[in-house]
């Protein structure tokens, strides 16, 4: 293969997954040279990944890296194929079904219904099934804000995807009226409660909203308060349609402590509340017929969360980690799956 035309290796290489391409590159210097001068060969096969693991990479929009992952690699190749090998899974969509699995038969209420989806797959866009008041439920995302280092996306105002390391979290949403409503649902609208805060996995999503119990936190619309452990405490003003509120975790991996803070329409509240220092869920309470959409990044945000203070902490930590293995090998040799694409690429036939 060493004396194949560069152009007919650099395109084979872009079929192969992250296993593969870090073996052709440990048994040939061409091929590791091939890859350190693209480095779009490593940031396809991280944004495949990211789209498999979490939520669905606009390719319009080309990746930005965080100052300190760009410190720590002077080459993005390297950068890339590190990223590729640590990634996640993290919060990315509105884990409906959890919700309507705990709904029983007498309690139709709890139900939601899915309304909108990122990229045809996963729910982004939830509605609250029926306008009866009293029906307390929760959306939790799928996955928990994790005490330990991740591989942070997150989409930004400038048209960019920003990818960082970090330990802190954050997530946002967006309220907005219902599909359709019913002639008496407005009749209601000042018992209507939109709830948003976090949960440990012990957290039931049924009959209750976040902070009504000892294992979540939230913030909730109709009066403006913060919840947790079932009491309420004053904290700022009430929120409904048309409105986004942001909900962030802030790590302090030095005294083991977790913050949150909220945000409401592109602006951060005034004060921070201490929270448990382990796996947090974004959550949503909703006892109201309103659509909510939950944006773990794939959106801007309208209030981007600051840079994190140990994002280069956060890197370290993470570099140090036994990298996880890949997706699955294929059935066939490598070389002779090579050496058949580059046949067919050479005859002018189509790979």
């Amino acid at each position: 293969m060493e004396g194949l035309p560069r152009d007919a290796l650099v395109h084979t290489l872009h079929y192969l997954d992250a296993t593969d391409m870090r073996a052709v590159a440990l048994v040939s210097r061409r091929l590791h040279d091939l890859q350190q001068t693209h480095p779009v060969l490593w940031e396809a096969l991280f944004r495949l990944h990211w789209n498999v693991c979490n939520f669905f990479m606009d390719p319009s929009r080309r990746i930005e890296l965080s100052p300190a992952v760009g410190a720590a690699y002077s080459n993005p190749s390297d950068a890339f194929r590190f990223l590729t090998h640590c990634l996640q899974r993290v919060p990315s969509f509105a884990d409906i079904y959890l919700t309507n699995a705990h709904a029983t038969s007498s309690l139709l209420q709890h139900r939601i219904e899915p309304v909108a989806y990122d990229n045809g797959q996963v729910v982004t866009l939830a509605l609250a099934k029926g306008t009866d008041v009293g029906g307390n439920r929760c959306v939790r995302a799928n996955m928990p804000f994790d005490v330990s280092p991740r591989v942070s996306v997150m989409c930004t105002s400038r048209n960019t995807w920003l990818v960082d390391v970090l330990y802190d979290g954050y997530f946002e949403i967006s309220i907005s009226d219902a599909c359709t409503t019913t002639p008496d649902a407005w009749d209601h609208q000042a018992d209507k409660c939109i709830a948003i805060g976090v949960a440990t996995a012990a957290f039931e999503v049924v009959d209750q909203q976040p902070g009504w119990d000892d294992h979540s936190y939230g913030y909730h619309s109709d009066d403006g308060q913060f919840f947790t452990d079932g009491q309420p405490r004053p904290f700022a003003a009430t929120f409904g349609v048309h409105d986004t509120i942001g909900c962030g975790v802030e790590r302090n991996m030095v005294t083991h402590g977790s913050t949150l803070y909220f945000t409401k329409n592109g602006v951060r509240l005034d004060g921070t509340f201490p929270c448990n220092h382990e796996a947090l869920y974004p959550v949503v309470g909703l006892d109201a017929d309103y659509t909510v959409r939950l944006n773990c990044g794939q959106m801007p945000f309208e209030c981007p969360p600051p840079p994190s203070a140990a994002s280069v902490e956060a890197l370290e930590e993470l570099q140090a980690q036994p990298w996880a293995p890949c997706h699955q090998r294929k059935s066939t040799c490598l070389i002779t799956q090579l050496w058949r694409r580059v046949q067919v690429w050479l005859s002018g036939g189509a790979v």
